[in-house]
């Protein structure tokens, strides 16, 4: 995969949006096993909340300032392929000698690789910024998941004791859910591949139970889906 080039003050940036959205998420596990008391939990809930969107603020302008130079740089490279095509197409009806295509057309190829490179590296560090959680190892943002949703599932509960009040509870329930929304397309093809390998496991256990292989197949088969499985989330 190739390098991003961002800047030090944009990787700080990031790097300090994943700290508190981990911390907030690790606090919200807290509430869930009961391990911190509701008037603590909205404290330090909310100086989280406060410092994400300090530096979500930031975050977008980048974003608004990278995707305007990416739409005009774009634009310029779709006009320089609308000219080539042009020129083509009036080289083959016979308008314009192919000398003279010959000519424009290494003119504008030079236009249009130097912006295809431009427009690919400013759609690279665009990706980098609106997916936080993409630096993060797949292992650590699964967990992660597993406890937002167990999270989540505590809320009512949590409110219907009074641990938290009615309005925390759906602060907390929209923000957990926008995040798992992030998750998502974060596992999406790994959630695919780890069903596929959960399925692979099933399908060998029965095999094995109905005589079709071998206990030393079988147990070699597992071991090799186990392993798949355990190397897909690390």
């Amino acid at each position: 995969m190739r390098e991003v080039d961002l800047n030090s003050d944009t990787v700080q940036l990031l790097g300090e949006l994943r700290k508190y959205q981990k911390w907030k998420l690790r606090l919200c596990g807290l509430l869930a096993d009961e391990r911190v008391s509701g008037e603590v939990f909205r404290k330090i809930y909310g100086e989280y909340a406060e410092e994400i969107k300090r530096f979500n603020d930031v975050r977008d302008e980048k974003v608004f300032a990278l995707r305007g130079e990416f739409e005009e740089k774009n634009s310029q490279l779709m006009e320089y392929m609308r000219q080539h095509e042009e020129l083509r197409v009036r080289t083959e009806v016979g308008q314009i000698p192919e000398t003279e295509l010959l000519i424009r057309t290494l003119e504008l190829s030079d236009k249009i690789g130097s912006l295809t490179l431009e427009t690919s590296r400013l759609e690279a560090r665009l990706s980098k910024l609106e997916n936080v959680m993409g630096d993060m190892y797949p292992k650590e943002t699964y967990e992660l998941e597993k406890r937002a949703r167990r999270s989540i599932e505590s809320l009512e509960d949590l409110v219907a004791r009074g641990e938290i009040d009615d309005e925390l509870g759906g602060v907390v329930r929209e923000d957990l859910e926008s995040t798992l929304h992030l998750f998502d397309s974060i596992h999406s093809e790994k959630r695919d591949e780890d069903r596929e390998l959960r399925d692979e496991l099933e399908t060998l256990e029965v095999r094995y139970k109905v005589g079709e292989i071998t206990p030393s197949e079988y147990e070699s088969l597992k071991q090799r889906a186990l392993a798949k499985l355990e190397e897909l989330w690390t």
